[in-house]
């Protein structure tokens, strides 16, 4: 597939119409705010041609927006229908992937993290610094032995408040990733209610 990248002035562009992504003002704002900073990082892809945009809808809503001059574009030569459907792919695929949230806490823990630039608002931030440093129950080891904790058999179920899951580095990525994935399909907002709802699902099987 052949692409030619050019800058042009974003009105020379055309917002696909079949489009299915929306972009509120919300986000535009965010978006603003990451270009003011970084630039226009990453190019709008468009159809050559017909100077359709099929991926970067949003950079260019921010760019007219911000009244820029020109803007980085990729040309490429594709069906107008393949186009269509990069534009539903490129969005739908992103959707995929998952965050790392101790390296996504460790870094906005960081004084030196602009927080305002990373798409995340105040309350998502909270989040992530917070609730789940607080509910994180997964505590990495590597030797069993020394790390094993007594077991008292008095102590009713009810009243134990931590669980402590061990798991090799490459392990509590997969399994951390697992449960977040699970706490939005579950409803719920912590790790420790994706485990509560696994187990109660897993324990209404064998009944």
């Amino acid at each position: 597939m052949e692409y030619k990248l050019e800058t042009i002035n974003p009105n020379k562009l055309i917002a696909l119409k079949e489009n299915p992504r929306k972009h509120p003002e919300q986000l535009i704002d965010k978006i603003e705010k990451s270009m003011s900073k970084f630039g226009f990082v990453a190019p709008i892809i468009a159809l050559k041609g017909s100077n359709e945009i099929i991926a970067g809808h949003g950079r260019h809503k921010t760019a007219t927006k911000m009244k820029m001059k020109k803007v980085p574009v990729i040309f490429i030569e594709m069906d107008r229908q393949e186009g269509i459907e990069y534009a539903i792919a490129d969005n739908k695929l992103q959707e995929d992937s998952s965050w790392d949230f101790m390296k996504l806490n460790e870094i906005f823990s960081d004084d030196n993290t602009d927080l305002e630039v990373t798409g995340f608002n105040d309350a998502e931030i909270k989040r992530v610094m917070e609730k789940f440093s607080i509910d994180l129950e997964f505590i990495e080891g590597t030797n069993f032995e020394e790390e094993k904790i007594p077991v008292n058999e008095n102590i009713p179920t009810a009243n134990i408040k931590m669980l402590q899951l061990f798991f090799t580095q490459e392990d509590y990525i997969e399994v951390t990733n697992q449960c977040h994935r699970l706490m939005s399909e579950y409803k719920v907002e912590s790790i420790t209610d994706v485990i509560k709802v696994a187990v109660d699902n897993e324990h209404s099987k064998c009944k």
